[in-house]
């Protein structure tokens, strides 16, 4: 796990909307600090049912006070060569499953770049973890590729 960056003078999908102030200040549109952590390098997934972490997509925050709800999106860059083959990420938070997955499915050679969000309510106060791992829904057939600029932000005070 890793440390959150602000992302600086975006929107919650990363898009450039002008300089914001300084890091750690909230963002004028939605009034909520923004972070992210990405994929620390190019690689692809193992050929397994068992979720494992992807290199660089977690991080820690801390949650201000009761009840505190946030939003966390994986904007995913997937490629696979083709073959039928289901890919699933999932969301950890404090080492529990959050629900539902991201789930794409591919039947040729295809990039993709899928995206889901989640919405993490009820938080209590002190430091927390979120992490993002993937795994296949089959073993065999072709595997997937995971790209660097694949990315895990947050929304939230």
């Amino acid at each position: 796990m890793k440390n959150v960056e602000r992302i600086e003078g975006t929107d919650f999908y990363g898009l450039h909307t002008g300089n914001h102030g300084k890091i750690g200040d909230p963002h004028p549109q939605y009034g909520q600090k923004l972070r992210k952590a990405g994929a620390t390098s190019t690689g692809t997934m193992p050929d397994s049912t068992t979720a494992a972490d992807i290199a660089g997509m977690g991080f820690t925050f801390t949650v201000p006070v009761d009840g505190t709800t946030y939003e966390v999106a994986a904007e995913m860059d997937l490629e696979t060569p083709g073959g039928v083959t289901v890919y699933v990420a999932t969301l950890y938070l404090d080492s529990v499953a959050q629900s539902p997955n991201l789930a794409v499915q591919s039947t040729s050679a295809t990039r993709m770049l899928p995206r889901k969000t989640w919405v993490l309510t009820g938080l209590t106060p002190g430091v927390h973890s979120v992490l993002l791992r993937h795994r296949k829904l089959a073993t065999g057939g072709n595997t997937w590729t995971v790209y660097n600029n694949s990315q895990l932000l947050v929304k939230g005070p």
